[in-house]
């Protein structure tokens, strides 16, 4: 099992981004597989997502590191292909 925290401003999501598409691939996995955490923090919001599922795990943690390279870089980065997890 394999979980993370990240933080981040979000501006704008939506599936013609990379992270939006990330995101329909983990959001297309049974709920079961991939529970969600959410804790209202002073500036902003932590989400937890973990799975034993090797698979999705490799997927949430192309997503968090999608968005930790939002966070770092900006909106520069949003339109930008990002490969899915391999082998």
């Amino acid at each position: 099992m394999a979980d993370g925290d990240a933080r981040a401003v979000v501006v704008a999501t939506g599936g013609d981004t990379e992270i939006g598409r990330i995101g329909e691939v983990v959001a297309s996995t049974p709920e079961e597989r991939t529970p969600l955490s959410y804790e209202d923090l002073d500036d902003g919001i932590r989400v937890r997502e973990t799975s034993s599922d090797q698979e999705v795990t490799r997927l949430i943690r192309a997503h968090a590191a999608k968005g930790d390279d939002f966070v770092a870089r900006g909106r520069v980065g949003m339109h930008e292909e990002t490969l899915l997890p391999n082998d």
